[in-house]
Parts: C-alpha cells; sequence; structure tokens
C-alpha cells in the first residue's frame, strides 16, 4: 500500500521503519502526496497543502505517530491542515506480562511494536520473572515458554528502528514463584514466592539473572520488580536470624542487588508499593534516610477513578526524594476479555494527574493474571487511549474512533463491544464486576455466582452481544482479535442464567423444564463450549508461545466434564436412580457475603469454579 507516497531526503533513522509500517496501513492514496520530512526541537508538526506534505519531528517515534495522522486525515479526504502536538511526557511505555502463560510471539511482538510505533510509543516492556534464560539455571522458565537470548535480540533490533526502546522487566526479589517451586531451588529460597536475603547464593544467581536479562538490549535501563513481597523475612530468614523489621530487610537487599547494577552501568527502576504498605510516619521518614537514590521508583496503580488520588501518592513519592515513573493498567488480567469500562475512566483520571505533576515518565501494564485468558490483541484500545492522553489534553470520542482506526484496524466501537461481555448489569454498582469470567467458568450444578443473576435477562444480553460481534466478524475484522468473544457470547447466551433456571425447575419439581435443560440445552452447551475451546486454541497458537495453553484447555476440559455430569445428574434425577440432586438443594448465597449484593471482580478461576479444595500451594516452603 501507499504506492502513491512519494518522500524527499528521506533520514536513515525512520527508512527502514516506514518500509514495515507500509504493510500494516490498509490504505491506497489515490493521487501523489509529495513529503518532506524535518527535524525540530520538540514535538512533531504535520501540514498538507493540496498535494505537499511535510512532517516535522523531534524523536522518531513522534515521526511515525506523525505520519499515521497525516494518513488518517488524508483517508477523510483534507486537501489542507496543520495539526501540531507537545507530548507531555518524555517516555510514553507498555509493559506486557510474558510470565502468566502468555508468551507472545516473536512475530506478534514485532507487529504490535509497529502499531505502537503509530500510536506514538517509545518505550517497551515484557514483564519476565523467570521467562527468559539464565546460564546454568535449567529450571528457569522450565517449560514455561522463555524467550531466548537471540528472540530478545531481534525484538530489541526491530524496535531500535522505530525509535522504540525495549527495558528487560524482571523480578529480584518476590514473584519468583514459579522458578522457586524446583527442587534445585532451595537454596536460594525465603518462602515459596520471594528470594532468601543476605546470602551470598542469592546475590550470585541475581547477578546471572540481570546479565542474562540486560545483555540482549542496548538500553542501559532495566526493571528490577520488588513488589509485593508483604511476607519478606518470615520463611528461612527468620528461621536464620529470628525476626527482622520488614523494611531493614528491604532495604538491605535494594543496596545489595543496586551494587550488581551498578556493576555492569545499569539505569535500574523498580516498583515502590511496598514503601507505602502500612508505612507509617516514622517508617516513612527513615526510608527517607536510608532508600538509595540511585534507583527509579515506579508509581503503579490502575484502580482509581478520582484525579486527586493519583496526584495525592505522587507527592508523596516526591516527598520519599524520587520523580517517581507512572505505571498505569490496560485492564487485561480479570477474564477472556479487556475490562474497558475500568481502562478508559481510570486511565484518564490518572494521566490527568500526571500531567499536572509534570510525570514525565509513563507506561502502561497488561497483565495476564490467573493465566493470561485474553487476548492482548483485543486490548488494544487501551493502548490507542493511553497515548492520545499523553499527547493531549483531552481525547474525544469520534478523535479516539479514527486514531483506533488508523493504529490497529479496527474501530473503537468494535473493542467496546468486546469488553461489554463484562457489561452485565448485576447491580448499579457493579462496574468492576466481571461476569464474562465468572458465568464462563461456574459450575452448573454448584452456581457460586447465581444468586447475582437471579431476575437478570442474561439471554438478551449476550444475544445482543453475539449478534454484534458476529457483525464484525461478517465485516472482515479479525477472526483472532473477535471470534472468541463472540463464541463465548454464544455459551453465555444459555449458560449465563442456566443454574438459576435449573434449579427453579427442581423446587418447583418442573420436571417437564428439566428434561428440556438436559435434553436441548446443556448438549447445546457441550458443542459449543467444543467450538469456542477450538477457536481458542487457534487464537493462542497464533498470539503467544504453545507453553501456557494447556492450562486454558485443562479449563475448558473441566467445563465440558462437568456438563456431561450435569447430565447425567439430572439424567438419574428423572429416571428414578435418585431420589434428589443435593446440589440442587442448597441454599443459592452471595459469593462476596451474606446479603451482599456488590460483587467485583473475581478473577481467579479455582475460586469461582468450586467452593471445595482446588490446590494448595505452601508459600512457606
Amino acid at each position: 500500500m501507499l504506492q502513491n507516497l512519494i518522500v524527499n531526503q528521506l533520514p536513515d533513522e525512520i527508512r527502514k521503519g516506514l518500509n514495515h509500517l507500509k504493510t500494516i496501513i490498509n490504505y491506497q492514496i489515490e493521487n501523489p502526496i509529495y513529503l518532506t520530512v524535518k527535524k525540530i526541537d520538540r514535538g512533531l508538526r504535520i501540514s498538507l497543502n493540496n498535494q505537499q506534505a511535510e512532517i516535522c519531528y523531534s524523536k522518531p517515534n513522534q515521526f511515525f505517530r506523525a505520519f499515521s495522522i497525516l494518513i488518517e486525515n488524508i483517508k477523510k479526504g483534507l486537501c489542507e491542515f496543520t495539526i501540531e502536538e507537545k507530548p507531555y511526557m518524555e517516555t510514553i511505555g507498555i509493559m506486557i506480562d510474558a510470565s502468566r502463560n502468555g508468551s507472545l510471539k516473536v512475530e506478534k511482538v514485532k507487529e504490535l511494536i509497529m502499531r505502537l510505533a503509530l500510536m506514538g510509543y517509545n518505550m517497551f516492556m515484557l514483564y519476565t520473572e523467570e521467562t527468559y534464560e539464565v546460564e546454568d539455571e535449567p529450571y528457569f522458565g522450565y517449560m514455561r515458554g522463555k524467550y531466548t537470548y537471540n528472540e530478545l535480540r531481534v525484538i530489541d533490533e526491530f524496535a531500535k528502528i522505530f525509535g522504540i526502546e525495549v527495558v528487560p522487566c524482571i523480578q529480584t526479589l518476590g514473584h519468583l514463584e514459579q522458578f522457586l517451586k524446583w527442587g534445585d531451588t532451595y537454596k536460594y529460597r525465603d518462602t515459596g514466592f520471594n528470594l532468601i536475603v543476605g546470602e551470598e547464593t542469592t546475590y550470585e544467581l541475581l547477578e546471572k539473572m540481570i546479565v542474562a536479562a540486560s545483555r540482549p538490549f542496548s538500553t542501559n535501563r532495566i526493571h528490577i520488580g520488588m513488589d509485593e513481597v508483604y511476607i519478606l523475612g518470615l520463611g528461612r530468614y527468620m528461621q536464620k536470624h529470628g525476626y527482622v523489621e520488614r523494611n531493614k530487610i528491604f532495604v538491605e537487599h535494594i543496596k545489595k542487588v543496586l551494587e550488581i547494577t551498578n556493576k555492569y552501568n545499569l539505569k535500574p527502576m523498580m516498583w515502590s508499593d511496598m514503601f507505602f504498605h502500612n508505612a507509617g510516619d516514622q517508617d516513612f521518614e527513615n526510608l527517607k534516610k536510608e532508600l538509595p537514590k540511585d534507583v527509579q521508583m515506579v508509581y503503579w496503580d490502575y484502580y482509581n477513578r478520582d484525579p486527586e488520588h493519583y496526584r495525592k501518592m505522587i507527592k508523596r513519592h516526591k516527598e520519599l526524594g524520587f520523580e517517581p515513573i507512572f505505571a498505569g493498567g490496560d485492564w487485561t488480567w480479570v477474564g477472556p476479555v479487556p475490562h474497558y469500562k475500568i481502562t478508559i475512566p481510570n486511565t484518564k483520571a490518572a494521566l490527568e494527574a500526571c500531567k499536572k505533576e509534570n510525570i514525565k515518565e509513563v507506561f502502561v501494564t497488561l497483565w495476564g493474571d490467573d493465566g493470561t485468558e485474553c487476548n492482548y490483541l483485543a486490548a488494544m484500545l487501551g493502548m490507542v487511549y493511553f497515548a492520545e492522553h499523553c499527547y493531549k489534553d483531552e481525547v474525544e470520542s469520534n478523535y479516539l474512533d479514527e486514531r483506533c482506526k488508523t493504529c490497529t484496524g479496527v474501530g473503537m466501537e468494535a473493542f467496546l463491544d468486546i469488553g461489554r461481555l463484562n457489561e452485565l448489569k448485576v447491580n448499579e454498582e457493579d462496574i468492576n464486576s466481571n461476569p464474562a469470567k465468572y458465568l464462563l467458568w461456574q459450575d452448573i450444578l454448584l452456581g457460586l455466582f447465581d444468586k447475582y443473576v437471579e431476575g437478570i435477562d442474561t439471554k438478551a444480553f449476550y444475544s445482543s452481544l453475539k449478534q454484534r460481534l458476529e457483525n464484525y466478524l461478517k465485516e472482515g475484522l479479525p477472526k483472532d482479535i473477535f471470534l472468541v468473544p463472540k463464541l463465548i457470547s454464544e455459551v453465555l447466551e444459555v449458560k449465563g442464567d442456566i443454574g438459576v433456571r435449573l434449579k427453579k425447575a427442581y423446587e418447583n419439581n418442573d420436571r417437564q423444564t428439566l428434561k428440556e435443560i438436559l435434553e436441548k440445552e446443556l448438549s447445546y452447551l457441550e458443542n459449543k463450549v467444543e467450538e469456542l475451546r477450538i477457536a481458542h486454541y487457534e487464537q493462542w497458537m497464533g498470539v503467544y508461545k504453545p507453553f501456557g495453553w494447556e492450562v486454558i484447555d485443562i479449563r475448558y476440559g473441566g467445563l465440558i466434564s462437568r456438563i456431561k455430569t450435569a447430565k447425567r445428574r439430572i439424567s438419574d434425577y428423572l429416571s428414578g436412580e435418585i431420589e434428589k440432586i443435593e446440589e440442587l438443594e442448597v441454599e443459592r448465597l452471595y459469593f462476596a457475603g451474606r446479603d451482599n449484593k456488590k460483587i467485583y471482580c473475581e478473577s481467579l478461576y479455582s475460586r469461582i469454579v468450586t467452593a471445595n479444595v482446588f490446590g494448595h500451594t505452601n508459600i512457606f516452603l
């Protein structure tokens, strides 16, 4: 495409990138456009006067954003315009979780990098707890889809073409349970969750990790993690040293890790939450004195929609002596679809605060908690929205729709319809609820979430969404984004309230309805879930490495197996083989507590699917 774009004096730093972008911009310029490119000190400017176009930019990523805006306005039929932008932030980044089973394939990372370039991003991170190679540590990322040195090198080289800095993002204390579970790793453990502080073997391991994580990349920056270590010092450390105050252990460890990063001339950043978790005034004052200042603090927060909350926390970071980096969230971690109803207002509030507090570095996170059920590509609307707020005061819906189509090939409303799988109204205050997950996985006979959908027309809601998503597929929008959500809506069209109807029929001794559910709906569901499983398999294998799919596969297998069991239980009851269905005898309760009609996100499959023991992990091992 873009054969009629004629570029004069194209700088080498953007020539390769422009050639790559031509493969994803699906637009044919009808009349020749003569483009001149210039460097300026700050920001970007795009102008068009009939067939003469000019792009002025200060950083390579800004050129690619400017280029996308140029094409966007040509598509609108404009012949003359001038657009200027001065980004509020110097670093506009993204972090994608590659440690919760879903490791993006290298080719998908490259495709995403091109789209991020069109949006104007200039920093990219793959969150790798232990999903990268470390010398002499064969259990590091074992069977977990870890990235090789060569794969990470390819990603780095490709991103550089677009002026995007790839920063290694690892853990150097907690969140290492997938590595520490192996027998070979006992010497490194404090608990089953985090490393033991103060041991020579720990810092020998960390040096190997930091070298391995940073070596493939051109940058000298590194994210060293260290968030959510709430049980620090309560395992083997306490057996050896007795109880020691957590902040003291934490600061000791930070200093030791910074000795390693300094040795290799690296510039570290770390999550800041542990400095504010239950910290009293005295703790805070001590931290101001003790904390080394040669590390950047990353303030992560994606749970609030009040700008003043974010401003208050930014100021607290500054009081601690740090100009923080801010990390927001594109809500991909609460089930099979992104939760845009949370992403959009929370991003707006957070970045409004960042602008007012003059924060210069921000990035958006996409987490894969509980198995990466969500396809990261379905979350691109959140990526576009985050970027636009870094370049503009306000982001209007019509403008966002245009940007979304230009950068992703998909309109805003289509992405929002995927997210609407979570917008079944249980009550007026349920904006954080995630029914797409709990209604999909909950057991038909046990119905742990049935109380929330009593009296709700789930069939009408998911029927309407099914039709809308089906229309997008007919229009030619990508199957790897829309097919799975469409099939989930088909499943929930029937399954959403089947437990409620089943229990009601059982209590009313309505044997005819029980028979219809058995013979029609449950057989339909069994086939439809298998169709969904196959589509999800094909989507996964196209987007992610195969490792980790087995977790989702087992969930589908469990769902199908429990549908078979429900069929047998109902059949045995109707035939007289059993006198009652004990599961349907039990009164349904609200999951969140007695008479608590308000439900937030329940994102753990193990809690959704059963009230019984599903598995056990001893974090103090």
